[in-house]
């Protein structure tokens, strides 16, 4: 859907290994960030490597383009992709963590025998001092070079133990609130929808679309 109504553009998708919860690779999202521009530069080589790039991340693919950007503009080799990003989309990304790390971690332990890793939910600690820093250093950088950035977030509940064990416990709730999806003072806006359909659309015309 998304080609036919931005039919200029070159559509990418990078997909990194997010499970925690079994089978999980000893990977957190500062990782997954600093794999993700040495990607974006390796890939666009030649004529390509001059044009805009507007990144999109759903839930945890936000905070790993914050942290791509930040190790980006860190780096002087990878600074150009920085300057050349023209516009930031979060869908639903737990900027400031999530309600749900608590229940997440313990089922990280209960699943320790299926080989499960925290490392990436223990990053998502609701108001955790890094997550702050981290979203207040995107702000600064994003002030500076004046990149439009739009926040989405959910308005329904979704029931996470039941998706993942296959259970169904009381743990329905949003997974990712308002307050931290959203940036203040940026564009926000609400889905009427719940977290894990977030990403997904029936068709162009879906209003969530």
């Amino acid at each position: 859907m998304l080609p036919a109504v931005v039919p200029d553009s070159r559509i990418l998708l990078y997909n990194y290994d997010s499970r925690w919860h079994a089978k999980a690779p000893k990977v957190r999202l500062s990782l997954c960030g600093e794999e993700l521009i040495r990607s974006v530069r390796d890939f666009r080589q030649g004529a390509t490597a001059s044009r805009p790039i507007v990144f999109v991340g759903y839930s945890l693919g936000g905070n790993v383009i914050q942290h791509a950007l930040l190790y980006a503009n860190s780096d002087d080799d990878f600074r150009h992709v920085v300057m050349l990003t023209a516009g930031v989309v979060f869908l639903g990304s737990p900027l400031r963590g999530s309600e749900f790390q608590s229940l997440a971690k313990i089922m990280a332990w209960f699943s320790r025998f299926a080989g499960s890793y925290d490392g990436i939910v223990r990053d998502l600690l609701y108001d955790d001092e890094n997550l702050i820093d981290t979203l207040h250093h995107f702000y600064r950088i994003r002030n500076t070079l004046s990149i439009p950035t739009s926040c989405f977030f959910e308005l329904y509940d979704t029931d996470y133990s039941k998706k993942i064990l296959g259970i169904g416990l009381p743990s329905k709730r949003r997974v990712v609130d308002e307050a931290s999806a959203c940036i203040p003072g940026l564009e926000r806006i609400s889905l009427a929808t719940n977290h894990s359909e977030m990403n997904k659309y029936s068709s162009a015309d879906d209003r969530s679309f």
